[in-house]
């Protein structure tokens, strides 16, 4: 189960911010595929660290909505599959600076990387995504 959880925060992270409407909503509409076309920058059918990594910037400053250059739990909440806030925030202090976003993001990333190649294809994203969805 916990494998299924940071799997999904990644899947979450890299897809699902297809739309600038994402914070009021992020469960609705969201398109793994698209998102993952967003992601793969070079368009090679696999998201590498560095793309990842861009995808990540943009997620975060995207969610940080009071511009305060952290993400509080209720910015943090509102991303798709965003798991526990407790674990992210490793230096408890009750918000994520960017470096902590992007230490959880990638252990995420890792768990989702089934054939340990270092790259997220598309059906690791997709079978990340379906069995997120699993009760």
């Amino acid at each position: 189960m916990h494998r299924t959880a940071i799997s999904i925060l990644i899947a979450g992270t890299m897809l699902g911010l297809n739309s600038a409407a994402w914070a009021d909503e992020p469960a609705k509409g969201f398109d793994p595929r698209a998102a993952f076309a967003e992601t793969d920058k070079n368009g090679d059918g696999q998201i590498d660290h560095e793309e990842f990594y861009e995808r990540l910037v943009d997620v975060f400053f995207s969610a940080d909505t009071n511009k305060d250059g952290f993400l509080s739990p209720e910015e943090y909440q509102r991303l798709p599959f965003s798991g526990a806030f407790k674990d992210a925030d490793t230096n408890g202090d009750g918000r994520l600076s960017l470096p902590e976003f992007v230490r959880i993001r990638f252990r995420q990333f890792e768990a989702a990387d089934s054939n340990h190649d270092g790259e997220l294809s598309l059906d690791e994203v997709l079978t990340t995504y379906e069995e997120r969805k699993k009760p």
